[in-house]
């Protein structure tokens, strides 16, 4: 396995990680609702750039095989 997949492998956990708690917080009753749409946006918006920022990361500091 290269070093890119792995990154992109911890990317995506900490995007899963992510989703869910700001779906959490997007479920509060305070929060006005444009700022729960924004903030659904927002987790979805995480489960695609947190992988390909992992992979860009492996590759960069370790090398591509």
């Amino acid at each position: 396995m290269n070093w890119g997949i792995v990154g992109a492998l911890i990317g995506l956990a900490i995007g899963i990680a992510d989703f869910f708690i700001l779906r959490m917080l997007a479920q509060r009753q305070d929060a006005p609702s444009q700022a729960q749409v924004a903030i659904k946006l927002a987790s979805y918006i995480s489960l695609v750039i947190f992988p390909i920022v992992g992979w860009y990361a492996g590759t960069s500091l370790f090398g591509a095989e």
